[in-house]
């Protein structure tokens, strides 16, 4: 537990640490220094620490022994099988070696993504680790790859353009070969491009949980899975908490008198309301597919929209004055703490912890 609780204060008082008087030199600094001991704690966990990573490596492991003719061994996607025979036949590496090849393409996506979305990069690895995303990636190989690949894919969604949209759902193709959760990319790639009529997002609480009353039956008799009792508890509550948060800096945004710097800042990233409305619709898809699948294994499709989240925090405190700024920000960080160690620690999800090496 130790090393997680350093690792949120290290985070967080990373700007405090990297000063450089040019911005973007700065906030690359911020952003690599961040991600550094997250790819570390991510590649270099022993398979004790996380609920699917020793049922990942003794599949890995059995790869070894297959043959290029008839590899389809488990129940996984065809392009991650094909990933585990190219590295097992033709690079001979160990599990451990394979992890870290994955997650430093992870953490490479999650690099470019919030070097163009985040205005606080040092803040976005705060929310990634506190909001929970680091324990899914603790634990779901192919989860965390697919969702990396959907992060690349973003930028074409967002660009208008038949062909960016043709780039984006081939690369979405590509992440479902990882994990089939990534299918889901194509209802994203609608609201990351477009915005819709307020009503539709008033009405999509009341016909999420309708449609979850006729769809239920049908879910189940496909997946055995069952929806209808689901309930969605404290993490869904949390989330929605978060979007009134982000509504009320949007008021308070609108009331208040900025200074020159503040102007300053406004200038240089477009309109405030710009900054946050993509991810913030994004988000809002997530909360309601949980709210349609309850906290199962469905809940891998929402991860998508969850990570949005980290571009939609640091954004929305960015125009406020120095003042309110630092106030908010307390609140919030304190918030995100207190839910990281009640909801994720406390409760051990996904079994993060104790975090061991894998040497240990």
């Amino acid at each position: 537990m130790t090393l997680y609780i350093c690792l949120v204060l290290y985070t967080l008082v990373l700007p405090l640490l990297v000063q450089d008087r040019f911005s973007k030199r700065r906030e690359r600094k911020r952003l690599i220094l961040a991600l550094i001991p997250i790819y570390l704690m991510l590649a270099l966990k022993a398979t004790t620490v996380g609920s699917d990573t020793a049922g990942y490596k003794r599949m890995y492991d059995s790869f070894f022994y297959a043959s290029w003719s008839n590899y389809d061994l488990y129940w996984t996607e065809h392009g991650y099988e094909t990933l585990e025979m190219i590295a097992t036949h033709i690079f001979d590496l160990d599990f451990a070696q394979f992890a870290a090849i994955i997650y430093a393409f992870i953490c490479i996506s999650y690099y470019k993504f919030w070097k163009k979305y985040s205005r606080d990069v040092g803040y976005s690895c705060f929310v990634y680790i506190c909001i929970g995303l680091i324990c899914f990636d603790l634990s779901g190989l192919r989860n965390a790859l697919a969702l990396a690949i959907f992060l690349l894919a973003v930028p074409y969604a967002e660009e208008r353009g038949f062909w960016n949209g043709v780039k984006f759902f081939a690369i979405m193709f590509i992440a479902a070969q990882i994990h089939n959760s990534a299918y889901v990319g194509f209802i994203y790639f609608i609201l990351i491009r477009y915005s819709l009529p307020k009503l539709v997002y008033l009405a999509a609480p009341f016909a999420t949980l309708a449609g979850k009353r006729v769809f239920a039956p049908l879910i189940k008799g496909i997946s055995n899975k069952d929806i209808a009792g689901s309930s969605f508890g404290g993490n869904v509550i949390f989330y929605v908490l978060i979007l009134v948060f982000i509504l009320v800096l949007r008021y308070l945004w609108s009331r208040e008198n900025f200074d020159s710097n503040s102007s300053k800042v406004t200038s240089e990233l477009g309109t405030y309301f710009e900054e946050i409305e993509m991810p913030m619709r994004v988000f809002y898809l997530a909360i309601m597919l949980l709210l349609f699948s309850g906290s199962g294994s469905f809940t891998r499709v929402a991860n998508y929209g969850l990570f949005f989240s980290t571009i939609l925090l640091p954004n929305a405190c960015v125009p406020l004055n120095k003042r309110s700024h630092i106030m908010v920000k307390c609140v919030l960080s304190t918030l995100l703490i207190a839910y990281f160690y009640w909801f994720k620690l406390r409760l051990n999800e996904l079994n993060m912890l104790p975090y061991l090496f894998f040497w240990q």
